[in-house]
């Protein structure tokens, strides 16, 4: 049976994903100069917004830029609740890495390198073995010590590096235990084989933690922002990819699109999906605010669903944000809504503290682009 026009070939374009490959745009010099500071077991701050690509940078840097003898351990902190969280992920992470080839080397290997922690072998949800680590919650200083301590000395022992990703880091504040941050600063400042990559997007925790004179962690990493894919560059990426199927998208057309995204990477990448489903040879702009709409009419019930959490002061400053650029404390766009700048600004601050809403340049954005263009099209 013949397929319908336009879907002969695998839609290239991903979102929702680990990305690496031929499916990674650019990144050229973010790549070169973070693996040149892995290389020289340099610490780094790596901090963007969400959905900019920042998980995806790592596992290409993992899987394409690092020598195979490089030990990488990625550690994942998102929705951590105490102490022991943290040392379970730590351990998953080590676990998961490339230590050694095999099931079974990986396993013995484990077990000559920590006596207090035991590994289980299990299966995850997709069916592939993972090792579980079981933490006795009497045994935390014992099981950090042994954590760290172990592993660097492993590390040395057998002349090799790693890199040490710590996704999410910010997370650690969840936890309620500021002493846990002095306990680490003590562990990574002696590490000489390993560097260690904090990645986060709540910058105003992170500033808080890495740029505070007062705070453990302060000057203990290279802070670099990563930036949005430049234009040009995430045009040829894409419409080299719609050429494949013999569809053309304009540089025009792509400069909608990326204005539409801000920049962000995912939105970019979901917009093209959509279009590349389109049964369209050449790619307009009807046709990109017809792929909006229907972005819009799918997230109608979970966005409906997210604005009865919030309270109504909260949604109108949504509503102010979505429909109005500027001068948002000012007496006409107050009346205009019927809300008090105090409390206009209290809400901006407490969807803040949400993630909703983030400042740039003394400006309150909405966080999530999708979010953005479904409340304006409430209007």
């Amino acid at each position: 049976m013949r397929q319908p026009w336009g879907l002969l070939m695998k839609n290239p374009f991903k979102y929702n994903v680990l990305v690496t490959g031929n499916d990674f745009c650019d990144r050229e010099n973010d790549i070169q100069e973070l693996v040149e500071k892995i290389e020289n077991s340099v610490n780094v701050l790596l901090f963007s917004r969400r959905r900019y690509g920042k998980t995806s940078l790592i596992f290409e840097i993992f899987t394409h830029h690092l020598d195979e003898n490089f030990v990488r351990v990625y550690v994942d902190l998102f929705g951590i609740n105490n102490e022991y969280d943290f040392l379970k992920r730590v351990a998953k992470g080590i676990s998961a890495s490339n230590l050694k080839k095999g099931i079974k080397a990986r396993f013995k290997e484990l077990g000559k390198i920590f006596k207090r922690i035991n590994f289980s072998l299990g299966l995850d949800q997709d069916g592939q073995p993972v090792f579980k680590p079981e933490i006795k919650q009497s045994d935390f200083d014992e099981c950090f010590d042994e954590l760290f301590d172990n592993f660097a000395a492993y590390l040395e022992g057998q002349g090799r590096q790693a890199c040490f990703v710590f996704d999410e880091f910010q997370q650690i504040r969840e936890i309620g235990q500021p002493s846990l941050e002095a306990c680490l600063r003590t562990k990574i400042q002696f590490h000489t084989h390993i560097a260690y990559v904090f990645t986060g997007s709540k910058t105003h925790i992170l500033t808080d933690i890495f740029i505070d004179t007062r705070k453990p962690f302060y000057s203990l990493a290279d802070p670099r922002e990563l930036k949005p894919i430049p234009e040009h560059k995430f045009y040829l990426f894409c419409a080299q990819r719609f050429q494949r199927a013999k569809k053309e998208l304009s540089e025009d057309a792509f400069a909608l699109i990326y204005k539409l995204a801000r920049g962000e990477t995912r939105f970019v990448q979901k917009v093209c999906h959509y279009l590349f489903n389109e049964k369209v040879k050449a790619i307009g702009q009807d046709d990109i605010y017809k792929v909006i709409q229907k972005m819009n009419l799918e997230n109608d019930a979970p966005f409906k669903m997210l604005m009865q959490t919030l309270t109504a002061n909260q949604r109108l400053a949504l509503k102010i944000l979505a429909e109005e650029q500027k001068n948002l404390f000012s007496t006409s766009i107050c009346s205009k809504y019927s809300i008090a700048p105090q409390s206009l600004r209290a809400a901006l601050n407490s969807l803040m503290d949400k993630m909703l809403v983030y400042r740039d340049d003394q400006q309150y954005k909405i966080y999530d682009v999708e979010l953005e263009h479904w409340l304006a099209s409430q209007a």
